[in-house]
């Protein structure tokens, strides 16, 4: 069974009961963009993986505790580059996260890299003149 391939809350589920912990659970994650991003170039930025975390006692308070996510590259996230696919943003580095990222990190998801977009966000076809066409 592979864990990237399960419904998030299978995958909450897991880790929950400790049938697999968090850094197994992102390690899957990991080999699955190995594979695939050469070939669907889905990923601007992947995000090394962070040291395993203890879930915080009453888990109910962090729903997605250790599920693994991926971010648009639209999104300001701290200490991260966020290009917006553009590169005007190539090499910026947001000082603090957006809103939604945040909630992301409050609800316990470990953000595993920034996803290709359409050179910020103007367009449906995921054709990017600067990082490659995202076949995702």
């Amino acid at each position: 069974m592979d864990p990237a391939s399960l419904s998030l809350a299978d995958q909450r589920d897991l880790v929950k009961s400790k049938e697999i912990n968090a850094s197994n659970l992102a390690a899957a994650c990991y080999r699955q963009i190995e594979r695939l991003n050469p070939t669907l170039n889905a990923f601007i930025t992947v995000i090394p993986p962070e040291e395993d975390v203890l879930p915080p006692s009453g888990t109910r308070s962090v729903p997605l505790y250790g599920i693994p996510v991926a971010i648009k590259d639209l999104y300001n996230t701290k200490g991260i580059l966020t290009t917006a696919g553009s590169k005007f943003f190539a090499d910026h580095i947001p000082q603090e996260d957006a809103f939604t990222i945040q909630k992301i990190k409050k609800a316990g998801a470990q953000i595993v890299g920034k996803t290709n977009t359409h050179e910020i966000a103007l367009g449906v076809t995921n054709n990017n003149p600067h990082y490659g066409a995202c076949r995702n």
